[in-house]
Formats: C-alpha cells, sequence, structure tokens
C-alpha cells in the first residue's frame, strides 16, 4: 500500500474514469453548465493544469466554485466529517537575482 500522493495516478486515474463515461476531458465543451472553474473568495478562473483538472470535476461537485479548507474556516463555514478535499497543483514563477546581478526566473 502506498502512503504518498501521487499527482500522476490520480490524473491518469480521473482520465481513464472520465473516457469510460465517454467524455473527452482534453476537449472543451461549447457549453459549461455550472461555468468555469474559479476560487469563490476571489473570482479568479484557475489557469493551466487546474483549469483543466477542476474543469472535469465541476460536474461532481455541481458548482464552479472551489475554496481551500482555510478559506472555509475564514468564512465561518466547516466541511463536513468524512467529507475529501480534492487536489490541486500548486506552481508559480519565482524570481530570483544572481550574484552578478542578472535576474532569473525560474517554475516552482
Amino acid at each position: 500500500m502506498k502512503s504518498s500522493f501521487d499527482i500522476y495516478e490520480m490524473v491518469t486515474n480521473l482520465i481513464i474514469e472520465r473516457l469510460e463515461k465517454g467524455v473527452i476531458p482534453w476537449q472543451m465543451p461549447w457549453k459549461v453548465e455550472n461555468g468555469l472553474p474559479q476560487n469563490m473568495i476571489h473570482l479568479k478562473v484557475y489557469r493551466g493544469f487546474n483549469f483543466w483538472l477542476l474543469l472535469t470535476v465541476a460536474d461532481k461537485f455541481g458548482s464552479p466554485y472551489f475554496l481551500t479548507f482555510n478559506q472555509v474556516k475564514e468564512l465561518g463555514g466547516h466541511v463536513l466529517k468524512g467529507e475529501k478535499g480534492f487536489p490541486v497543483v500548486f506552481w508559480k514563477i519565482l524570481k530570483k537575482k544572481k550574484r552578478t546581478g542578472v535576474l532569473t526566473k525560474f517554475r516552482f
């Protein structure tokens, strides 16, 4: 039994599950029933891989809005016992200044 989370395995299983249901997950539907996946607080539509990932599961939740656990607490809400979160991939472009004074960017 694996003890660590494997994002590649999770995404592969999600793709297979959607394909078995007749949904081609990498094709954008012409009509998005609930709207595009976005953070409920910032109303910012997710980008990159998270956009696709959350779009493929938004129909399971019945809403295009997503929150972190801490955002739910800040709003005065709570998560029901036994509920599970859905992972997203954190990414950011960081800037670092080298000793030579050159500014470089790298993905985190």
